[in-house]
């Protein structure tokens, strides 16, 4: 599973690298957070939109804007079955009802920074180096090897909210781990790592054949991890330290 994220990095510059406008209603508003966790909301991009430029030409941009993480699909009734819809297995994304329009119909990018996993006991156990039972997950930070965003592959949906106003919420698509975040679990989320990938999942033409090449785990070249402090855990808890590296007490086990 995927189940926090950070995004730090300022619109402008998020908008620079994946060739997006800024949505109005995020200049002045954003703020960084290095602990995004489901229900919050988050930076997503979205297939190209209409621009209307200054001059009055228009044009067609790709747009970044706000989603809150926890899909609701356009059918449900209630808008707390998101709470629950954070994740989707790329096993399962193209047949699930609750996913299955949005694969279809609602692709968008997530740029982050960094994400946290946990290690997970049975997991690590497997791998033949168990830990304590009643020890409190250990966190570790996975960042992107090359120094830029990682794209991650979700679904949006677009509604009306309760309150009557638009509400676009979004989830994650996971996939098996590779052998980087595979040391401590075995799901990662699906990364588009060319622009030609992030292109293809934009484009509402994809042969879904196509989209289904994109859903396997990113190169283990591409990604590098860091043992982070266990206060992550605690979705208030907010700061760049989060991401700061500290040394493992435990020996043995290679990370």
């Amino acid at each position: 599973m995927c189940g926090r994220i950070v995004q730090s990095s300022s619109p402008e510059e998020i908008a620079r690298e994946f060739g997006a406008a800024i949505d109005p209603v995020m200049r002045g508003s954003w703020q960084p957070h290095w602990n995004v966790a489901p229900t919050a909301t988050a930076a997503v991009i979205a297939p190209y939109v209409e621009v209307e430029e200054s001059n009055g030409t228009v044009v067609h941009e790709r747009l970044l804007t706000y989603a809150r993480w926890g899909l609701v699909p356009h059918w449900a009734k209630d808008e707390s079955l998101g709470n629950r819809l954070f994740n989707a297995r790329a096993e399962t994304v193209e047949t699930l009802p609750s996913f299955r329009d949005a694969f279809k119909r609602g692709r968008v990018i997530v740029p982050i920074d960094a994400f946290y996993e946990w290690e997970n006991p049975e997991h690590l156990e497997a791998l033949g180096t168990p830990i304590p039972k009643k020890a409190p997950k250990q966190p570790w930070a996975f960042l992107p090897a090359n120094g830029a965003h990682f794209a991650l592959a979700g679904l949006a949906s677009i509604r009306v909210g309760t309150n009557g106003a638009p509400l676009r919420t979004f989830t994650l698509i996971t996939t098996e781990a590779n052998a980087v975040v595979g040391r401590i679990h075995d799901r990662m989320p699906v990364m588009l790592n060319t622009l030609e990938d992030r292109a293809a999942w934009l484009d509402e033409r994809t042969p879904i054949s196509a989209l289904r090449s994109l859903l396997g785990p990113a190169p283990d070249a591409l990604v590098r991890s860091r043992r982070v402090s266990r206060a992550v855990s605690n979705a208030r808890n907010e700061g760049p330290q989060l991401i700061e590296e500290i040394p493992d007490e435990r020996a043995g086990l290679g990370l």
